[in-house]
């Protein structure tokens, strides 16, 4: 049909159903924080996480069988699986054009982070420490913080992007969070680096490969190592050390780094956490994250803003072209529709569902 580049498809709005049935445990836990400090705004949260994806704002075009979504009832609430799934593919949707662009002249890695894994009761602090010593990270390959043993300027990083992202997972009986951060380093073109060294890290449960590192990888780790455990970065310390941090560093080939930045952007925590979603997680994440910037980008990509924002853009300007098609044969109804009926109107097949956020969120 005319028009289809605004299509909402079938699965993104079923999908979307399937992501909010999981928001029942975060109302619950914003009640009784909200009960716990007498805080309304907090018992706010609650109602508004219950109604997200609840209803949707419609232009209704009845004879021509097309509704089209002009308002989401979205809460955007940090831990609502739905609203940070289309956050990050709205990020995906605006930022890959400026990633592409810089490719052309540089090279972009996949770099992340770790630290040991967390008990509840030092999450905050780990992560305040993460967020500290990340600075300097970027202070010294932006040239303004000084190592007297390596030269930072040979990589030619003119540009980071910083996610960070907890997993939480029971070993034992009991709860661990693993924060780290995913992080998209634009270097210089051609550095090349090798694979040729082993450590402890070289062997992960998930791969039965031995994993090498690069040079850099190994500089990454003990670097993040000592900046995180408060030792002076210098040459002495630096080879006295025996095993880092786990950091890796990957170089996203052309095919591949829009994946790449799509995860790193992705928000918070990830799909397969959703199912040890409870109180005492929400408790802790919230209290541990409480107005931390999840996402910050860094030099070249210090100025765009990593937040929810519209496009404003020729796609968006394309949007109203094809609206004005729509109003030179009929005017719109308006109208509000619950979930169950835009469920139904999808399932039937009779309806189509168009948005002009369509473009913005790359919907596949």
């Amino acid at each position: 049909m005319e028009g289809f580049e605004w299509l909402i498809e079938k699965n993104f709005i079923i999908e979307s159903f399937e992501r909010v049935k999981y928001n029942e445990p975060v109302a619950e836990f914003y009640e009784w924080l909200g009960a716990l400090e007498d805080d309304q705004t907090i018992v706010n949260k609650a109602d508004r996480i219950r109604l997200c994806m609840k209803f949707f704002d419609v232009d209704y075009y009845r004879m021509q069988s097309i509704k089209d979504i002009k308002r989401v009832n979205a809460c955007h609430d940090l831990f609502c699986y739905n609203c940070q799934h289309n956050i990050a593919l709205k990020r995906f949707g605006k930022y890959m054009p400026i990633l592409e662009d810089l490719s052309k002249d540089f090279d972009l890695y996949h770099v992340v982070f770790t630290v040991p894994d967390s008990e509840a009761c030092m999450l905050k602090s780990t992560i305040k420490q993460m967020y500290k010593k990340f600075v300097y990270i970027n202070q010294y390959f932006n040239g303004s913080r000084k190592s007297s043993f390596v030269d930072f300027s040979q990589f030619g990083c003119v540009g980071i992007v910083r996610s960070l992202e907890v997993e939480f997972k029971v070993r034992k009986d009991k709860l661990w969070y693993h924060p780290h951060f995913h992080c998209v380093f634009v270097l210089k073109k051609g550095m090349n680096f090798r694979k040729v060294k082993y450590n402890c890290f070289s062997h992960s449960y998930k791969n039965e490969r031995l994993r090498s590192f690069t040079r850099f990888e190994i500089l990454l780790q003990n670097m993040w190592y000592m900046l995180y455990n408060d030792i002076p970065f210098t040459q002495r310390n630096f080879d006295e050390i025996t095993r880092g941090y786990s950091c890796t560093a990957d170089k996203c080939d052309s095919n591949e780094y829009h994946e790449v930045f799509k995860y790193a952007v992705g928000g918070l925590f990830k799909w397969k956490n959703r199912d040890l979603i409870c109180r005492q997680v929400l408790d802790t994440l919230y209290h541990a994250l409480y107005r931390r910037k999840i996402i910050q980008g860094y030099g070249i990509l210090n100025r765009f803003k990593f937040d929810l924002s519209e496009n404003d853009d020729e796609a968006i300007r394309s949007y109203y072209e094809y609206k004005k098609r729509l109003l030179a044969f009929e005017k719109p109804v308006k109208e509000v529709q619950t979930m169950s009926q835009v469920k139904r109107d999808i399932n039937e097949g009779q309806i189509v569902y168009i948005s002009r956020f369509k473009k913005t969120l790359k919907v596949k």
